[in-house]
């Protein structure tokens, strides 16, 4: 993949022999022009090792579109890629918990956060999940103001409204008790 000029998104450099295409995570079914999904590669003409809708871990979002900047009609990716490992469903939405760490450790006045993924009744496997921010804000800072600014940053990053917790620092992190804070914790049942 390479860019005719910086900001042009990734063309295919050779389209008569390499596939692309953006599939649903989930189904693999093909998704249209302009949609974000998983992306795979199928070689064309190829001997020896071939790779047929081979899903490289990627979320992308393709056009088909005409490169405005060098003309090109190939497929081209117009989007950073997101790693797949980095993604996980709430809700039934596909979030980026490295986009939503980056967004709350903006949020002035944030002294220190966790956010929980859990079912919404523990008791239940089949409940919904549910995204809780666990906030401590610094002293002297509106509560109110940081809890806002933390609820309308998580469903833009996320498209999952939050619920959100104050607690103490030490809530979140106690150092005595371990060296590393857990930013992120899945308290989901796993199979």
């Amino acid at each position: 993949m390479l860019e005719c000029r910086e900001g042009s998104g990734w063309h295919n450099p050779s389209p008569d022999q390499v596939f692309l295409e953006v599939v649903d995570a989930e189904s693999h079914a093909r998704l249209p022009s302009g949609a974000s999904g998983l992306l795979l590669i199928t070689h064309l003409i190829r001997r020896g090792t071939v790779l047929l809708r081979y899903a490289l871990g990627d979320i992308v979002t393709m056009t088909d579109e005409r490169c405005p900047l060098c003309g090109r009609t190939s497929e081209r990716i117009i989007a950073q890629p997101v790693r797949t490992k980095d993604i996980v469903k709430i809700k039934g939405m596909l979030v980026n918990l490295d986009l939503l760490k980056e967004e709350l450790e903006r949020v002035p006045g944030l002294d220190e956060f966790q956010v929980i993924i859990q079912k919404s009744d523990p008791g239940d496997p089949f409940s919904m999940d549910e995204l809780l921010v666990r906030l401590a804000v610094r002293d002297g800072v509106s509560a109110d103001e940081v809890g806002t600014a933390c609820a309308q940053r998580t469903l833009a990053a996320t498209q999952v409204r939050p619920r959100l917790e104050f607690v103490r620092r030490d809530d979140i992190h106690d150092p005595t008790s371990t060296a590393k804070l857990q930013r992120i914790v899945d308290r989901r049942p796993t199979s």
